[in-house]
This record gives C-alpha cells, structure tokens and sequence, in this order.
C-alpha cells in the first residue's frame, strides 16, 4: 500500500493499493514457492491476493455491475480508470495462487472477472483504429478523450490474452475461445 493523497488528477484511494502488482506478486511467489516447497512463501501468496478479494481496495464496478480489479484504484469505485492489462496481470496472479493453494472463494471471484470481460472487452477495441486496442475505459467512466494503447501496451494486451486462451486452453473452452477470440484481433493489425 502506498500514500499518493498528493495525486490529484484521478483521485486514487488512499491507502493506495494495486491490483496488478499484487496479482505480478503473487505470480512471482507462486513459482517461488513451486521450487522450495517454503510455506513461508505460501502465507507469503495468501497475504499478496488478499487486497484483491478481501475487501473493494482494489476493486471498481463498471456500469455498477461488472467487478474489476484495478491496477490505478480511484476514490469512487464506479468511476475507476478500467486498465486492461492491470487487470488481466491481477487475473492470472489470482489464477496461479488458486493453483497452487485452492480457495473456494478465489474461484469465485475469478468467476467474476471473467464474466466482466466478457461483456467489457469488446468496449477495449478502438472505434476508430481497426482492431487496436484502448489502455483503459476512462472515455465511457470519466468523458475523458480515448485512451488508445501504444504499441508496447497493444502487444502486453496480446501478450495477456494470449496467456490467459492458454490457460482456460484444457480447463473451459468457451473462455479460452473468448480470449482467443480478441487477442487474434488485435494481432492482426500488427501482421
């Protein structure tokens, strides 16, 4: 957690906490974890993911409906920033922690996102530039301009999605095919 109160542009919540680098923590000390056997990384896992379920100091709710886990948290959590990939990083954080340490309650809300990006996904593809993607959702919660992705992001979302098919790849092929399904469209501009 960290203390921005001086960050005036959008508002972030203090304490501030980031669903994406809790999500890259966990993910971190998964494969740690995988090779020592340590349960001291294994409460070490459980304390990283706990601000992503335990309570909304990392979640904001699109259209009030759709949870997501936010890598910029703001003070009001119905207009948050909606940052793709800090909140596909924080997905497969939750994902490898449930892996290795499966907890009812972490597949529920991992459940949830996927639900959310099921319906907010496609409101991430550029209107304007062919099969681009946009960095957040800041346009629809906040009126601001599009936020259109650089090159670098456009590819970490590819990148991401194309994880994510993978991992759903044997477990659930409706999701997998989801994420399949919009990250051959963002790679085809770049071919």
């Amino acid at each position: 957690q960290r203390n921005y109160a001086r960050h005036t542009r959008y508002h972030l919540r203090n304490p501030w906490c980031s669903a994406m680098a809790q999500g890259q923590a966990a993910s971190l000390l998964v494969r740690l974890y995988s090779l020592t056997n340590n349960e001291e990384h294994l409460l070490a896992i459980r304390r990283a993911i706990l601000p992503l379920w335990s309570s909304n100091l990392t979640r904001a709710y699109f259209k009030n409906r759709f949870v997501w886990l936010e890598e910029y948290p703001l003070e009001s959590a119905t207009k948050g920033l909606f940052v793709l990939n800090g909140c596909l990083y924080a997905l497969i954080g939750l994902i490898d922690a449930n892996t290795i340490d499966y907890q009812p309650y972490l597949s529920e809300l991992i459940n949830q996102i996927i639900i959310s990006l099921q319906h907010m996904l496609p409101y991430y593809v550029h209107p304007h530039i062919s099969n681009w993607s946009l960095y957040d959702l800041s346009h629809i919660t906040m009126r601001s301009k599009l936020n259109t992705a650089s090159y670098s992001y456009h590819l970490v979302h590819l990148t991401l999605l194309q994880c994510l098919r993978q991992i759903f790849k044997k477990t659930n092929d409706s999701v997998s095919q989801l994420f399949d399904f919009y990250a051959q469209r963002f790679t085809s501009v770049i071919l």
